[in-house]
């Protein structure tokens, strides 16, 4: 307003306060056409001059105040919908627009947490990544390093362990023995479930005390194993990294593990632009190897079809459970939560989480060796309840939270230990062959066995030989001692089932 006030306003006062003699009928006095011509007639240049410059500096001020408030309004969106600190955006791998898919669907245009997608490097938001495992790196993870196919001196096993290695050997035995007949699906055709795997890990430089885990040292690990053997792959980062999965997505809150469970929200939110592709989605950390040929075998065994079929086991039908599990009895294909069951009381309320004094019985699978939804219990989420509950909770407690949204539901984790008591879904094969049945530990097998008779038999025989995961994590301290990685186990894991090593 300023400024267009000046360009009508500057010419009309400087023309008038230096021509005023002249458009009159007075001409200019000698005296006044000295000054003009000696350059000393100020009054009206001057005021002339001053504003113009004025306006100029108008023009100037508004443009870049404009440009302000754009930038200002952008980075208040982006707080608003997703308060992820803009981290390095720059691919390590270079950039290869080959495995963009594209934009999220979004309505009215507008992207919100959790459904913000992943990060492209050039800095755009509400991107889909290509999870196609061809991306991947391939490499000899043999050679990777020395451990990866020796043996301790005079034994048969490494940095496994020595009950870790039994316990691999036994899995491995049972995959290569089992007899693969066709699998009905109930629709007289034969079953091959489509797997999504997506694993939360980080990007961390190394500092001299993350040196081990930096680089995506894991991730990497996983990329070059088990993550190839999904028929899709996606590692949730906050950097993107083709070679090895991984994709900067977007989700509210710091990148820290008291945050995990805000990105798993944006993890299973991305899923869902997947859901026509898969039929079965895997999650876990970075520290935990999947042997995804047991878990494809499992998803399409009988077993799991008659429990998509409608059969409740003996954790939906408990007292506790049975009166809101029964409602998904008739549908097909029922919604299924599969990993290692635990059951939880705790004071609470749903549906925004506050605690008020409320008992809330739950059941959650154990995070470590992850947990697996087929498409009817993603569904779910998409239904609304990841828009309804812990909305804005900063918690590590991910696979706790997720339970008690499903339990909400009528939703209850699965028993997927087989027939002759053996776990499929494990801690490290190390802690799995020295694990008890009547210990109270996390996972409380004790009390799992007395309120849902179901238990895992001792030791050995506690490993199902169609084990499908296993959470590295607990050998850490064993790993750290003897100056080996968790990346180099999971790579020994991979040799062992898959016989690579040489003879």
């Amino acid at each position: 307003l300023i400024g267009l006030v000046l360009v009508g306003a500057g010419p009309v006062l400087g023309a008038g306060a230096s021509n005023n003699r002249e458009v009159g009928n007075h001409p200019p006095t000698a005296m006044e056409r000295n000054v003009v011509k000696n350059g000393k007639r100020g009054g009206g240049h001057k005021l002339f001059f001053c504003l113009w410059l004025i306006l100029g500096y108008c023009i100037v001020s508004t443009i870049f105040l404009s440009y302000l408030h754009s930038a200002i309004q952008n980075q208040s969106d982006a707080s608003r919908v997703s308060p992820t600190p803009e981290v390095n955006v720059t691919s390590l791998s270079g950039d290869d627009d080959e495995w963009w898919l594209g934009k999220v669907e979004s309505s009215g245009g507008l992207l919100k947490h959790p459904y913000m997608g992943a990060r492209h490097p050039n800095g755009s938001v509400g991107m889909l990544v290509n999870p196609s495992p061809s991306r991947l790196q391939v490499i000899d993870i043999t050679k990777v390093s020395n451990t990866i196919c020796s043996s301790a001196s005079n034994t048969d096993y490494g940095i496994e362990g020595k009950g870790g290695k039994q316990v691999l050997d036994k899995v491995r035995t049972g995959q290569e023995t089992q007899v693969r007949e066709p699998r009905n699906s109930g629709e007289g055709g034969e079953r091959a479930s489509r797997i999504l795997c997506l694993v939360y890990s980080v990007h961390l430089p190394p500092d001299g005390k993350n040196d081990h885990i930096a680089n995506h040292a894991n991730l990497r690990a996983v990329a070059q194993t088990w993550g190839q053997k999904c028929d899709g792959f996606i590692g949730a980062s906050n950097l993107t990294d083709h070679s090895i999965g991984a994709v900067n997505l977007m989700h509210m809150g710091p990148e820290e593990y008291g945050n995990m469970w805000q990105k798993v929200r944006s993890m299973w939110a991305m899923a869902m632009n997947y859901m026509s592709d898969y039929d079965f989605f895997h999650i876990m950390g970075d520290d935990g190897y999947v042997f995804v040929d047991n878990l494809r075998s499992y998803l399409d065994s009988d077993e799991v079809i008659r429990l998509e079929n409608g059969y409740l086991d003996s954790v939906s039908s408990e007292t506790d459970f049975v009166d809101s599990a029964k409602k998904w009895a008739s549908v097909r294909p029922r919604p299924l939560f599969l990993g290692l069951p635990v059951y939880r009381r705790q004071r609470g309320k749903f549906p925004n989480g506050t605690f008020d004094g409320t008992m809330v019985k739950t059941t959650y699978p154990a995070g470590g060796s992850g947990y697996t939804l087929n498409r009817a219990a993603l569904q779910l989420l998409q239904r609304g309840v990841l828009d309804e509950l812990f909305t804005d909770f900063p918690d590590s407690r991910e696979d706790v939270l997720l339970g008690r949204m499903f339990s909400s539901l009528g939703v209850y984790v699965s028993v997927t230990i087989d027939q002759h008591h053996g776990g499929r879904y494990l801690g490290s094969s190390e802690n799995a062959y020295h694990m008890k049945s009547d210990s109270p530990g996390p996972h409380e097998p004790a009390r799992m066995r007395k309120k849902f008779k179901m238990w895992h038999a001792d030791g050995l025989e506690g490993v199902s030989q169609t084990a499908i995961s296993f959470h590295l994590k607990d050998d850490n301290p064993w790993l750290t001692s003897t100056n080996n990685t968790l990346a180099d186990l999971m790579r020994r894991y991979h040799s062992i089932l898959y016989n690579l090593c040489p003879e």
